[in-house]
C-alpha cells in the first residue's frame, strides 16, 4: 500500500502526539537542555571509563614498568663495568651477563610497548564514544 504525501504526514503527527502524550507545550522548550545534560553525562562516563581503564592498565604493569627501570640501570653499570675489564676471561663472562641483563631488558621493554598500545587502544576507544556519543558496556558487564 503506497502513502500520500498528507497520509504519511498524518501519520507522523500521531506518531508525535503519541510519543508526546499529555505534556503541556511549554515543556517542549526543556527538550534541548535534557538533550545536553544527557550528552554531557555521556560524555563524564567515558572521561571516567577511559581514566579508570587507563589507571588499570598501569597499575597492572607497573611491577613490569620498574623491573624496566632496574634491567636498564644495572645494563648501563655492566657495560661500564664491561670497559674497565682487561682480562680475557672475566671480561668474556661480563659479556655473557651483559648479554642476558640486555635480553631481560627488551622483554620488559616489549611487555611495557604492549601496555602502551593497550592504552592508546583505549584513548581511541574512548574517543571513538565521544565522537559518537555512546558509552560503551564494559567488560564486568555494567556501563560506565
Amino acid at each position: 500500500m503506497r502513502l500520500t504525501q498528507q497520509q504519511l504526514e498524518a501519520h507522523l503527527w500521531g506518531a508525535a502526539n503519541i510519543l508526546r502524550g499529555k505534556t503541556a507545550g511549554r515543556d517542549y522548550k526543556k527538550v534541548p537542555d535534557l538533550v545536553a545534560r544527557q550528552r554531557l553525562r555521556i560524555r563524564e562516563q567515558i572521561a571516567t571509563r577511559e581514566h579508570d581503564q587507563i589507571e588499570r592498565l598501569e597499575a597492572g604493569y607497573a611491577d613490569h614498568a620498574a623491573r624496566l627501570a632496574r634491567l636498564h640501570t644495572e645494563a648501563a653499570e655492566a657495560r661500564a663495568a664491561l670497559v674497565k675489564i682487561t682480562a680475557k676471561v672475566p671480561k668474556d663472562k661480563a659479556e655473557a651477563a651483559l648479554a642476558k641483563l640486555e635480553a631481560q631488558r627488551n622483554k620488559a621493554a616489549t611487555t611495557m610497548g604492549e601496555r602502551d598500545e593497550k592504552i592508546a587502544e583505549t584513548r581511541r576507544r574512548a574517543e571513538d564514544d565521544r565522537l559518537t556519543g555512546t558509552v560503551r558496556v564494559t567488560d564486568c558487564g555494567h556501563s560506565r
